[in-house]
């Protein structure tokens, strides 16, 4: 039998004295090295006092709930974590409750998808909420009880979570443990420091003549390789991976909320470092209703406003460049796939030249109301780059998507 916390949150009791929990507020985490640090910060922000961090390979979130029965022995943990271990990394799924409640949570690319972490009072809210999220999101899997017709498979909680064991980096920590582990920390560092401190100094000294002399070898030695073999087509291995790009920029840019305080989003734009989005003021409200309005999450620095008319927010986006996998395909074929979009009329756009004369780049365009991520799932991303996706809403909620890159082959 469930338990509720309030309206939003879920409590499922699984054996003993472990519990999973559903509804919590998921926000990326953009800096790796700095992970808690960074998660003390977003915590603060939210007003939050409940927290889990997951990482998969090289992404990281964090999802929060402002507080959680304090009962003895009880142990918290993330259901739509506890359903990854068995569901796998791409998937939404609705279920019905006990109450008459729905949940919904959705996975892409083993992370959980801001706002798909929820409970809805009704089934005519629960439809609305999948249907805002399932054009944008290329989902493998779709779960959802037969009586809301929206396809793929019946899910029952109790029955999938059977033979699942809790682990401990699903277990949700309460905020005061974070603060203790950080004090603790610190203070070993400390005394670590003062034992090293003199014997690190002298040594960084020596360090320092060695590497001035090994980076001006190095200095050297790349010119001379540089003059014999320039790295034209190797440039494309320094940029983000296309379709992990795409993905991120997507859920980057569907987290930005519609309207703020009246003011109507009006477009969207993201690259390897940023995503923002551009937001038009609407009368009769005002610059004070806007910012009123901003949720907590957005930092100061993140916010731009330009003439009391627009508004621009920012948040930073990471990815690795890591393309070591990729091998440099054909460009006449990688250009063909891509023309292939425009000559079924599923997108406009256009592609340079490359069948009049040996070349090894392009640059290309492609403009679609198809998600990005369903519009390129069936080529071969190898070799392309994306420098921009940008976004145009309109007043109906039509999203118009622009994709703008440079194509590289052999």
């Amino acid at each position: 039998m469930s338990e509720t916390v309030d309206s939003e949150t879920l409590l499922l009791p699984l054996r003993g004295y472990d519990f999973a929990v559903a509804g919590l507020i998921w926000q990326p985490l953009t800096d790796l090295k700095k992970l808690t640090q960074e998660t003390k910060k977003l915590i603060k922000k939210e007003q939050c006092e409940i927290f889990v961090v997951h990482r998969q390979g090289n992404k990281a979130q964090c999802g929060m709930l402002s507080t959680l029965p304090s009962v003895a022995k009880r142990r918290y943990y993330s259901l739509a974590l506890l359903l990854m271990e068995k569901l796998g990394n791409d998937w939404l799924a609705i279920f019905a409750l006990q109450d008459g409640r729905y949940g919904l949570i959705g996975v892409e690319s083993g992370q959980v998808v801001p706002g798909c972490d929820a409970l809805f009072s009704s089934a005519e809210e629960v439809v609305a909420h999948f249907n805002n999220y399932k054009s944008l999101f290329n989902w493998q899997t779709i779960y959802a009880p037969s009586e809301l017709a929206l396809g793929g498979e019946s899910l029952v909680l109790e029955q999938t979570l059977k033979g699942i064991t809790p682990k401990r980096p699903k277990q949700l920590t309460d905020t005061q443990i974070l603060n203790q582990q950080s004090k603790s920390l610190g203070l070993k560092l400390i005394g670590i420091a003062v034992l090293v401190v003199v014997g690190v100094i002298a040594w960084n000294r020596y360090q320092q003549k060695q590497e001035e002399a090994r980076l001006a070898r190095l200095r050297t030695l790349q010119a001379q390789k540089a003059k014999k073999n320039p790295p034209v087509q190797e440039v494309w291995r320094q940029q983000a991976p296309a379709m992990e790009l795409l993905r991120d920029c997507v859920q980057a840019i569907t987290h930005y909320p519609i309207t703020i305080g009246g003011w109507q989003a009006a477009g969207f734009l993201c690259d390897a470092k940023q995503a923002k989005a551009i937001y038009q003021r609407v009368a009769p409200s005002t610059v004070n209703k806007f910012l009123a309005a901003l949720p907590e999450s957005y930092q100061a620095q993140h916010i731009l406003l330009k003439g009391g008319e627009s508004a621009q927010l920012m948040q930073p986006i990471r990815i690795d460049t890591n393309r070591q996998n990729e091998q440099l395909q054909s460009l006449t074929t990688l250009t063909q796939d891509i023309l292939s979009k425009i000559q079924l009329g599923v997108a406009s756009g256009r592609v340079d030249d490359v069948f009049s004369a040996k070349k090894q780049s392009a640059n290309f365009e492609l403009t679609s109301q198809t998600s990005p991520l369903l519009l390129l799932q069936d080529i071969n991303l190898d070799g392309l780059v994306i420098k921009h996706l940008t976004a145009t809403l309109t007043q109906d909620g039509i999203i118009t998507w622009k994709i703008s890159g440079v194509l590289y082959g052999q």
